[in-house]
Parts: structure tokens; C-alpha cells; sequence
């Protein structure tokens, strides 16, 4: 029997697990699965689903799985948030509209490193990747030399309309939007900044509302973006248009709390 059989019985015969991965294959937020009406269920599943679904293995204080024939490493705190984030990631490939083959990448919002690293594996000539909390940026750069990745620029910074310096409290989490009121000082940069000596450029944007003020940058010497929004969608359409960009709603926009969440692909 294939791992694909093995993978639809199993399904088939826990409803729980068939709620979980149609969640999965409509790329919800798989924080919100953990607390619907099967949380404790998903919770006692998970990590067995991780290596029979997806074929993603515990080793110890890292995940491993295959991914284009080599075996890639991720070390792990939290395993749901961060096993989820490689399932979205590599297994289900959210980015693979983007065509990173030999181009530059600008990535804001990078976490633990895990888009960076997928798109070095899919032949980025280089990634540029921004993510401002300082825990998630350290574990980013030792998941980068665990893969023995070279070409990952990575940097403790918040991408936002302004340069200069903002403090915000520190989080682990993936989902924890950016708030300027803490006591941790880092360092602030415009995407104009990052973009103006690059060329053959891709942009990737997952950072929880900071979309808000990016989409107004000049998007000129981007070939393709994808946006994940989180406050609705219709100010990045009319951006998108005025730079001559065509798109694609990749996923259903979904309401949580008070946030319209979805993705976007644009090309030219």
C-alpha cells in the first residue's frame, strides 16, 4: 500500500483527522484547528499525523522529513504551531506560484527561517529575510546552519513604512501581530530600502498586518508577490493594479475575530 493509501485510510477512518486535513488543504491558520471542538483530539493525533500524513519525523529537540530528495532539519519548541508552518510550507508548498528559481527573494515575516529555507531549496539566487522578534529570529539562524544554507541573509528587523528603530515585546508565536509597545528595541527598515540596488526580485509577505503599510512602497521591481492579508484585501488589489500587476486570490477570505485573513498571488 502507497503512503497515499496509507494516508486516505487513516483519513477515512478518523473524522476527526478528515476535519483536520481538509483545514490543512484550504490552508487555514492551523492555529484555529487547536481550538475548535476537537482540540484535545487534534492534540493526542498530532504528532503521529506529522509522520503518517506528512512524513515528517520527531528526532529528539528537531523535525526532519524529505523535501526534493534531501532530508531538510528544523529544531522545534512548539510542535503544533512550527509542525504546521512546515506542512503549509513544504508539504502543501503555499509559495510554489512563486517562481524563486534564480531570482531574489525579499522575505517579511520569516519566523524560524522556514520560507527562507524552502525557497533556497527551490533555487533562490539569494533571500533576504526580515523578521522582528528576536526569539524567533535566533532559532531562524540556527535552523539556516543546521541545513548548512548559505545563500539567507536574515536580519532582526521590523519592515514597515518608516526607518529607524521601534520597541515591541517579544513572541514565539507565528500569528502575534507587531505592536510598538514594548521594551525590546529593534531595528526598522522600508521594503524601498531593502528593494533599491536588487533586481530579478520576488517579494513573500506573512507579517500579521504589516501589510497594511508595506503595500505602499514602490512595487516596480517585484515580478511576482504573494501576500498573506490580514485586514482585508481591497487596498492591496488597487495597489497591485497600480503597478501593473495582475492576481489571484489564493485562498477564501475568512473572518477571525476582527481580522479578514487570505492569501494573494500577483504577477506580471
Amino acid at each position: 500500500m502507497t503512503g497515499l493509501s496509507l494516508a486516505l485510510k487513516e483519513m477515512r477512518e478518523n473524522k476527526v483527522l478528515i476535519k483536520y486535513m481538509l483545514k490543512a488543504i484550504i490552508k487555514s491558520r492551523f492555529s484555529i484547528l487547536f481550538n475548535m471542538k476537537y482540540d484535545d483530539a487534534i492534540n493526542m493525533l498530532f504528532s503521529k499525523d506529522l509522520i503518517n500524513i506528512f512524513g515528517i519525523e520527531i528526532i529528539d529537540d528537531k523535525l526532519r522529513f524529505k523535501f526534493n530528495g534531501n532530508y531538510v532539519y528544523f529544531y522545534y519548541n512548539d510542535l503544533r504551531n512550527e509542525g504546521a508552518r512546515l506542512v503549509e510550507n513544504f508539504i502543501i508548498r503555499q509559495y510554489s506560484k512563486l517562481n524563486v528559481n534564480g531570482k531574489n527573494v525579499i522575505d517579511i515575516g520569516g519566523y524560524i527561517g522556514d520560507s527562507a529555507i524552502y525557497f533556497s531549496l527551490m533555487g533562490a539566487r539569494h533571500v533576504f529575510a526580515y523578521e522582528p522578534f528576536p526569539s524567533s529570529y535566533k532559532r531562524a539562524l540556527k535552523n539556516i546552519e543546521l541545513n548548512n544554507i548559505k545563500n539567507i541573509s536574515f536580519c532582526n528587523a521590523a519592515v514597515t513604512d518608516k526607518k529607524g528603530t521601534i520597541k515591541i515585546r517579544d513572541s514565539d508565536s507565528p500569528y502575534e501581530e507587531l505592536m510598538p509597545d514594548g521594551d525590546i528595541e529593534i531595528k526598522a527598515i522600508t521594503l524601498n530600502e531593502i528593494s533599491c540596488n536588487k533586481n530579478n526580485l520576488v517579494l513573500k509577505m506573512d507579517c500579521e498586518g504589516c501589510e497594511r503599510k508595506v503595500i505602499y512602497s514602490d512595487l516596480s521591481k517585484f515580478d511576482e508577490i504573494f501576500i498573506e492579508y490580514d485586514f482585508g484585501y481591497d487596498y492591496i488589489i488597487k495597489r497591485l493594479k497600480q503597478f501593473g500587476f495582475h492576481y489571484k486570490m489564493i485562498s477564501r477570505p475568512y473572518r477571525i475575530n476582527n481580522r479578514i485573513t487570505g492569501s494573494i498571488y500577483a504577477f506580471k
